[in-house]
């Protein structure tokens, strides 16, 4: 939806004058803030969603703010006002648009509803956000408008927010990849636990990574349970062979489908998924 001009948003503020007063906490000096202040992700991994909070309000009608980033590490994926200080009243209904590194939104109540004052927990919008590329970017609130009902802007504070990812890093399967340490399991000889490996490579040759693997098991019967390995720590251009321990539930299937997940990370925190395989396996007793 285009974004209607600040002097357009200013005339539909006159129409909300004769409001009354909703009062949601004490007052003090205005803020605007990013929440939360600090967020982490991963290029691929899933969006996340950040809010506008506003604290020691006085009688607020109209806001029009703008939210920047770095377009080379963040993206936008949608804007809603569901649930925030503005949705319950009656208002004009939400004006936003987007593009390469920002945001801009703006908001105005009507003649029926209360102008807001104090703080409450409640955020004037909602923002989700995707990151796409490795780094850091500030979200700087900017350009930003917030009037009270005798249109007169109402002087605040802002405090922006960060998006940071962990460093890059890489790795991969080599070899054989993926495999069961027994192909054809037998309970009465090889016992009641089957060990998965995977040989891992660091992909670089050149910084180091944090590796795990997530074995998926699902039976023919379409039961599932999973394995994962620890987190191991390799070197630039390392190689490792990671294990993980599988204990067949207590109802057996003659074959077992894996699916085979390597995750990689730059800090052992924030994984984002790597190669993958599939083996399977037959149980017998």
């Amino acid at each position: 939806m285009r974004l209607v001009p600040k002097s357009i948003l200013v005339l539909l503020v006159v129409i909300a004058v004769t409001l009354s007063s909703h009062q949601v906490g004490a007052v003090s000096g205005t803020t605007l803030s990013v929440s939360p202040l600090v967020n982490g992700g991963v290029p691929g991994n899933p969006p996340f969603d950040i809010s506008i909070q506003i604290a020691n309000v006085t009688d607020l009608i109209s806001y029009d703010i703008t939210l920047q980033w770095d377009p080379n590490i963040v993206s936008a994926v949608g804007i809603n006002d569901s649930g925030t200080l503005f949705s319950s009243q009656p208002h004009v209904p939400l004006l936003m648009t987007t593009g390469l590194g920002f945001a801009r939104i703006a908001e105005t109540l009507l003649g029926t509803s209360e102008s807001v004052s104090g703080s409450s927990s409640q955020p004037l919008v909602f923002i989700t956000l995707s990151v796409v590329g490795f780094g850091t970017s500030q979200l700087q609130i900017s350009d930003d408008t917030l009037v009270d009902v005798s249109i007169n802007a109402i002087p605040h504070s802002d405090v922006n927010g960060i998006v940071q990812t962990p460093p890059p890093a890489s790795a991969t399967f080599v070899h054989w990849k993926s495999r069961p340490d027994f192909k054809h399991m037998n309970t009465t000889q090889h016992g009641m636990v089957n060990t998965f490996f995977a040989d891992v490579r660091e992909g670089t040759g050149a910084s180091q990574a944090y590796v795990r693997v997530i074995f998926t098991v699902v039976a023919s019967t379409g039961d599932t349970t999973s394995a994962t390995t620890s987190i191991v720590l390799l070197a630039p251009g390392q190689e490792s062979i990671l294990s993980a321990s599988w204990t067949p539930p207590a109802t057996l299937s003659f074959r077992y489908f894996v699916m085979v997940q390597l995750q990689v990370s730059g800090d052992g925190l924030q994984f984002s998924n790597g190669s993958s395989k599939t083996f399977s396996f037959t149980v017998t007793t």
